[in-house]
Parts: structure tokens; C-alpha cells; sequence
């Protein structure tokens, strides 16, 4: 092979570097945006769904308050711990005593000592609160329950976030697979495509040198 024939490495590895950091940089901010946008998809439904749950729950709660059905009671805080992200449920009353629990432990206990109990008790309508869990964190939605026009007690629902983690790991992993394969099959087309163009280079160089080297002559 003639040295004209042969593209000097140092243009084409500056090519294919310069080219592979673009699209890098390119794919994981494209990633990013993505990843973030399908974690906010997931907890806006995450959220509604919540929402809709306690809401649901707190005008059943105050027709069996109505019907003074402690058993009812019972019987709608056992349905909502088997829902799905459902860690606990309880209904409190106005002065933050443990009506019904999902543990029956809780049941009695006063919890004024708990800052999330107390928003719970003191707030006017609908409220999220936050804190951490194992696996993410925990959500807290409570709403009063109202009969009469009177907030006589308030439901207290804690959902995890760790079913949402687990599906944002697992897309991750699929992300990050396909980015590794994109950069791959990137790398080849680029070192082509440069190998051609530094050879080129190459080709005009030897050009130039043997021009130059005439008019010396």
C-alpha cells in the first residue's frame, strides 16, 4: 500500500472522538429529557389515582359515619390496604385520636406528637404531604370526612412510590442498553465516514508536500 494510500490515524481518531463526544453528549441529554418526562408521566398518574382513591373513600367514610356502621368503617379501611402502593390507612378524629387503623396497634393512640397527623387534622380540604420511605418516599393523602357540613373525622391514606422506582430502574437499564448499542453502531458509521475523509486529508497532504518540494527544487 502506497503511503499516499494510507490516512494519517491522528486526523482520523481526532474526527471520530470529536464525533463520537457529540453524539454522546447529544444521546444522553435526549435520554435525560426523556427519562425525566416518562417519571413525571408516572407520578401525575400516580397522583390522580390517589386522589381519586381517598376522595372515593371519604364520602363512603361519611355515609357509614352517618349510619354510626363501625363495621363498614372496618370493612372500607380493610379494602383500601390491599389497593396497590398502599402502605397503611387510618381515620383520625378531630382531636387526632386513632379511630380505625390498618394496624390494629395504631388503634387509640393519640398522635400529636406526629407534624404529618397534625396537617392531616388541621387542614381544610385535600392535602399531600411527603416523607421517606424504604424503597422512595411516601406519600401521605388525606382528606376531612364531612357529615353534616362538620368535619367530623379525616382519612388518612400512605401510599409508596416504590412500584414507580422499580419502573424507572428497569427503564434505565433498557436506556442505558440502548444507548451503549447507539454509540456502538455510531462509532462504526463515524470511523468510516472519518477514514474515508482522513484519507483524503492524507491525499491532499502528500499533494501539497510534493508541490512544495518542486518549487524548492
Amino acid at each position: 500500500m502506497d503511503k499516499s494510500d494510507r490516512p494519517k490515524i491522528g486526523i482520523v481518531l481526532k474526527l471520530v472522538i470529536a464525533q463520537l463526544a457529540f453524539f454522546f453528549v447529544l444521546v444522553v441529554v435526549l435520554g435525560t429529557i426523556m427519562y425525566l418526562y416518562q417519571k413525571n408521566v408516572l407520578m401525575e398518574q400516580f397522583s390522580s389515582n390517589a386522589r381519586i382513591i381517598v376522595q372515593t373513600y371519604a364520602y363512603a367514610c361519611a355515609d357509614a359515619k352517618e349510619a354510626k356502621d363501625d363495621l363498614l368503617l372496618l370493612s372500607y379501611i380493610g379494602r383500601i390496604k390491599k389497593l396497590p402502593d398502599v402502605m397503611k390507612a387510618a381515620i383520625l378524629d378531630p382531636e387526632m385520636r386513632v379511630q380505625i387503623h390498618t394496624e390494629k396497634a395504631e388503634i387509640g393512640k393519640v398522635m400529636q406528637g406526629d407534624p404529618i397527623s397534625v396537617k392531616v387534622v388541621t387542614s381544610k380540604d385535600f392535602l399531600v404531604q411527603t416523607y421517606p420511605g424504604v424503597g422512595g418516599d411516601y406519600y401521605v393523602f388525606s382528606m376531612p370526612i364531612v357529615l353534616n357540613m362538620k368535619k367530623v373525622a379525616y382519612l388518612r391514606i400512605d401510599f409508596s412510590s416504590q412500584s414507580i422506582g422499580q419502573i424507572m430502574d428497569a427503564y434505565r437499564e433498557r436506556a442505558v442498553l440502548i444507548i451503549i448499542l447507539m454509540l456502538a453502531m455510531v462509532a462504526i458509521g463515524v470511523y468510516a465516514v472519518s477514514f474515508n475523509v482522513g484519507k483524503g486529508i492524507s491525499e491532499l497532504m502528500v499533494i501539497s508536500d510534493a508541490i512544495a518540494d518542486e518549487k524548492f527544487d
